[in-house]
């Protein structure tokens, strides 16, 4: 059981703070890219990266985004009192 879920089954309060991290990997970026039908090439090419000033290609930012559905999902059936 993770740490959301189990704070959740003990009581959620104001102030309760979650943290998820993760590392997305090429494959991750290159499927998100065919279902959104992203393909800007900030994505893929380090060198159109680079020259808009990015140190490398950069996450689709609705991928990133997608990670509250993992806090959400770890609270799934949590209510309050």
């Amino acid at each position: 059981m993770t740490y959301i879920r189990e704070q959740a089954i003990r009581g959620l309060k104001a102030g309760d703070v979650f943290t998820v991290t993760r590392t997305f990997t090429e494959n991750d970026t290159v499927a998100f890219g065919e279902i959104s039908r992203d393909m800007n090439p900030i994505h893929y090419d380090e060198r159109f990266a680079a020259a808009k000033d990015f140190r490398g290609k950069i996450c689709h930012g609705l991928l990133v985004g997608g990670m509250i559905t993992e806090v959400g999902g770890k609270l799934a059936g949590w209510h309050p009192e």
